[in-house]
């Protein structure tokens, strides 16, 4: 595999790897749809639901084409399309659904941020039980010098 007696070492790349990869090698490969796709987020964007829709519009369109060129009778395009338009309305209604949840703020997000909530409860937590701890200490160091007050009133 190596030319001009160069040797293959183990840590030689057999392949690019893939942060050598410019943007033009991605973008004529065809994964640059893909890529922003499966970006985080990326599926509530302008954009995606813009094309998604498009393509639900043609799914239809298609459907009902199939639908006219057989003449209305065959079973198989109603079932059909009754499949699409339930996979339509199902994106749809989730879409909605996550866009109000985060509108609303309950929407999890990342790790990171359910782990700093976490971390806040328990140093909240920790916070109550010191104050508490503190306030029953301070009670009892207050009856106990009424008690050593009270001893000394009686002797």
């Amino acid at each position: 595999m190596a030319s001009d007696g160069e040797e293959l070492s183990e840590t030689t790349p057999l392949l690019p790897r893939e942060e050598e990869k410019s943007e033009n090698e991605t973008f004529e490969t065809g994964n640059w749809m893909l890529d922003a796709l499966l970006r985080p987020g990326s599926s509530v964007s302008r954009g995606t639901l813009s094309f998604l829709n498009k393509v639900f519009y043609l799914l239809f369109s298609s459907i009902m084409f199939l639908m006219w060129l057989t003449e209305f009778g065959n079973i198989h395009t109603y079932v059909f399309m009754f499949l699409a338009m339930g996979l339509y309305f199902s994106v749809r209604f989730f879409v909605t659904e996550l866009q109000k949840a985060k509108a609303e703020g309950t929407l999890g997000g990342d790790q990171e941020d359910e782990d700093e909530r976490l971390r806040a409860q328990e140093q909240e937590e920790m916070r109550r039980r010191l104050e508490q701890e503190e306030e029953v200490r301070r009670r009892e160091q207050e009856q106990m010098q009424m008690m050593d007050a009270e001893s000394r009133k009686e002797r």
